[in-house]
């Protein structure tokens, strides 16, 4: 078989793909906050759950903020800001 005509995998992306309205996934162990609570980082109110980058963070939260930054880029883009 050719490589051209071989059947390729299709390509990973590094980020997840996110659609609005979809619930983040936080059952990896490193989500939880190794016995501290410390203040998070989207409404300061203290929390013991991790975000990916290992940033104190309610989950909720960081759904929220994640909808909110969709939203903008829609509106920047259909703008043509981007």
């Amino acid at each position: 078989m050719s490589p051209r005509t071989a059947h390729r995998r299709p390509r990973r992306t590094a980020v997840p793909e996110w659609h609005e309205g979809q619930l983040l996934d936080w059952s990896a162990p490193w989500h939880w906050g190794k016995g501290a609570d410390l203040p998070c980082r989207y409404c300061g109110v203290d929390a013991w759950c991790r975000d990916s980058k290992g940033h104190p963070a309610h989950k909720v939260c960081a759904e929220k903020a994640l909808a909110a930054q969709y939203a903008q880029a829609v509106a920047d883009y259909q703008e043509g800001v981007l």
